[in-house]
């Protein structure tokens, strides 16, 4: 037996004494019927969270779904965790459930990377943390097991942090992309990251710096991808100014497979900052970045001004991009409406509110326009029309809703657009009814 079953066999045992000690158990059942193609399904959710002693806690959830172009019924199980501990010294093993987000300046790691039937493991003393993952697939698409480990600390003007990881799939018999060729394969790396702050009353001073080693055995031979980023931040504060300027060098291999997203974008080397000034009258923000692409050979640049004038009849504010495009924006708020002029291409936003009901307008002039109308009293209503009167083409959806969301009940027309302009217009309309009840 495997350890994800030795896992599930566990949460068997325990689930009949968790339905004694729980604090709570909730039952959801969701479904939808659409036509023309009379395509439905319904899902029933069973939600448990029990508290087995006064440090032993065990929460997890069922899953089965029905759909009428499957004749099964699929049941998952997810989001199952078992702690013990408190918050500031805990343990918890974990099943298809968010496990941790590291703190260091590129969050070498992030909750939502754990695979479908791989464990997690996590030690947490304060701001400490120790975790292991099964499972999660790097750029290669090979499931791999990785290590955490992150330690901080505080000194008289700031503190340090220091996070290592290391990954490793293993020799597996593996397809080559793009041939139907097979072979023993591997992959593995480290990483290793040290964050450092000061304090100087309001002032602050960040430090960051990363290496990363990724290697990659295939058809005997070893491909190996070495890089290093770095990170200088600066806050400066006064009573009406703020003043942030930054240094990147983020390397172009700098690829670590943990990462969900990144506030650093990377193959990037330059300066950027921010400037904000805010008197009692008025506030203005200057943004820049004079940013390398250094493997591409290039320059991007970013300039931005944004205005505002808290006027007595109403917010005016103006944002001026110089850098990549030259764009102008115009903009006022006057009681419950709310305009907006963009330049290139000419575009209008007016947006109106008053009490539960609620009206935009966004129009590309002589082009595209859009027109959403919403209603939040005693029940949900939204309903949007949009044209292209050159091509003739349209989009409707309208979508009434009763109840809340533990129950309720939802007809739809259409495909929501989200409030893109220019999306959905070549979409075929269907009618949808919905429905949702918990308890």
């Amino acid at each position: 037996m495997t350890i994800r079953g030795v896992f599930l066999s566990f949460i068997l045992l325990l689930i009949y004494p968790a339905v004694a000690y729980s604090h709570g158990i909730a039952v959801r059942s969701d479904g939808n019927i659409e036509w023309p193609n009379s395509h439905g399904q319904v899902a029933t959710e069973l939600q448990m969270t029990c508290q087995l002693t006064e440090n032993h806690e065990f929460s997890g959830r069922l899953t089965w779904l029905a759909s009428s172009s499957e004749s099964t019924i699929h049941t998952t199980w997810d989001y199952w965790r078992f702690s013990y501990g408190k918050e500031n010294n805990q343990w918890s093993i974990n099943y298809r459930h968010p496990h941790y987000t590291s703190k260091d300046a590129f969050r070498i790691l992030h909750q939502s990377k754990y695979s479908a039937d791989g464990l997690s493991y996590i030690y947490q003393r304060n701001s400490s943390a120790i975790v292991f993952i099964e499972g999660v697939l790097d750029e290669n698409k090979m499931p791999t097991d990785a290590l955490f480990i992150q330690h901080s600390g505080k000194h008289s003007r700031g503190g340090w942090l220091v996070s290592l990881m290391g990954y490793d799939s293993g020799m597996q018999w593996m397809p080559i992309a793009p041939s139907d060729l097979w072979d023993f394969q591997r992959s593995s790396g480290q990483i290793a990251v040290v964050d450092r702050n000061w304090l100087v009353g309001e002032h602050k001073v960040s430090v960051a710096g990363a290496t990363l080693v990724r290697n990659h055995h295939s058809r005997g031979l070893v491909t190996t991808a070495s890089e290093q980023a770095f990170l200088v931040n600066v806050d400066v504060k006064t009573k009406d100014f703020t003043l942030q300027p930054s240094f990147r060098y983020i390397g172009p291999e700098f690829v670590w497979p943990y990462v969900h997203t990144s506030a650093y974008r990377r193959d990037r080397f330059g300066l950027s900052f921010l400037a904000d000034w805010d008197p009692s009258a008025f506030r203005v923000r200057l943004r820049n970045e004079d940013l390398w692409g250094i493997s591409q050979q290039r320059w991007f640049r970013k300039t931005e001004v944004r205005m505002d004038y808290p006027g007595p009849r109403g917010s005016l504010f103006v944002i001026a991009h110089f850098r990549p495009n030259q764009r102008l924006v115009i903009g006022q708020q006057i009681g419950a409406i709310s305009l907006e002029w963009r330049m290139d291409p000419p575009q209008i936003l007016f947006d109106w509110s008053s009490g539960a009901h609620r009206l935009r307008i966004n129009c590309v002039v002589a082009y595209r326009y859009r027109m959403e109308y919403r209603y939040t009293g005693g029940y949900d209503l939204r309903a949007v029309y949009k044209i292209e009167p050159e091509t003739s083409r349209s989009h409707i959806y309208a979508t009434v809703k009763f109840g809340n969301e533990n129950r309720f009940m939802e007809i739809s027309y259409g495909e929501s657009d989200r409030g893109q302009l220019g999306a959905k217009f070549d979409v075929d309309p269907s009618l949808r009814l919905a429905w949702g009840w918990g308890w």
